[in-house]
C-alpha cells in the first residue's frame, strides 16, 4: 500500500536528526511523523479500509495521537469487531478519555456493539462536553430505554430538551425518542415529540 510505505518511509527517517547529533531538530521530525499517521488513518477510514486502518493504528501504535485513536474506535466500529474495540479502549490514556471527540466515538461504539451494557453510553455522556450530535442522541435515547431506571428517565428528560429546540433532526433520532418515551410511559411527551415530527413534515411540504 503506497501510503503505507510513504508513511514507513518517514518513519526511518525520524532517528536520522539524532544519529547526526541534530537533536534539536528531532521533535519537529516526530510532529510531522504523528501528522502523516493521522492523515493516512483519516484516508483510510474515508476510504471505508477499516481492516487497513487498525492494522496501521497497530503497527504504528506507540506513535498514536487522540486523532488516530479516535479514528480506531470508529473503525472497529464500522467493522463491528467488538474484542478489537474493547482493546484499544482499555488502553486509552486518561487524557483520552476525557477527549469530547472520543468521548463520542465511544458512544457509539458501545450503543452499536455492546447493546448489553447501554450504562456505559450513559457514563460517556456524563462526562461530555460537546453536545452530542444527531447519531450520538438517537443512541444515547436507545441506551435510556434499555435501562428504564431513574438515572436514565433524568438523562432521558434532559436530552428530550434538545428535540425541543431543534426540530432538524433526523427521523430516527425522532423515532428513538418516542420509543424510550414510551418504555418510561410518559405518553403526553410522546405525544408532543409525534406532534413536532408532523409540524416539520408540513414544514417541508411547504418548502418544496
Amino acid at each position: 500500500m503506497l501510503l503505507n510505505k510513504s508513511l514507513n518511509s518517514l518513519f526511518r527517517y525520524e532517528f536520522l536528526p539524532v544519529f547526526y547529533g541534530k537533536r534539536n531538530k528531532t521533535s519537529s521530525v516526530v510532529l510531522a511523523v504523528s501528522r502523516k499517521l493521522n492523515s493516512t488513518m483519516k484516508t483510510l477510514i474515508d476510504s471505508k479500509e477499516y481492516k487497513n486502518a487498525l492494522n496501521l493504528f497497530h503497527e504504528h501504535y506507540d506513535r498514536s495521537t487522540d486523532f488516530t485513536r479516535n479514528m480506531a474506535i470508529k473503525a472497529c466500529t464500522n467493522l463491528c469487531d467488538c474484542q478489537e474495540g474493547h482493546k484499544i479502549l482499555q488502553k486509552l490514556p486518561a487524557t483520552s478519555l476525557n477527549n469530547p471527540y472520543i468521548q463520542t466515538s465511544m458512544i457509539h461504539f458501545y450503543s452499536f456493539i455492546t447493546n448489553k451494557t447501554p450504562e456505559k453510553a450513559l457514563d460517556l455522556y456524563d462526562k461530555m462536553e460537546l453536545e452530542p450530535d444527531g447519531i450520538a442522541l438517537t443512541l444515547l435515547f436507545s441506551a435510556c430505554a434499555q435501562l428504564g431506571n431513574n438515572r436514565a428517565k433524568t438523562i432521558g428528560k434532559k436530552l428530550l430538551e434538545k428535540i425541543y429546540h431543534n426540530v432538524n433532526h433526523e427521523s430516527a433520532t425522532f423515532n428513538s425518542t418516542i420509543h424510550m418515551l414510551m418504555k418510561f410511559g410518559d405518553l403526553s411527551h410522546a405525544e408532543d415529540v409525534f406532534d413536532l415530527i408532523k409540524k416539520r413534515i408540513f414544514t417541508h411540504m411547504g418548502q418544496c
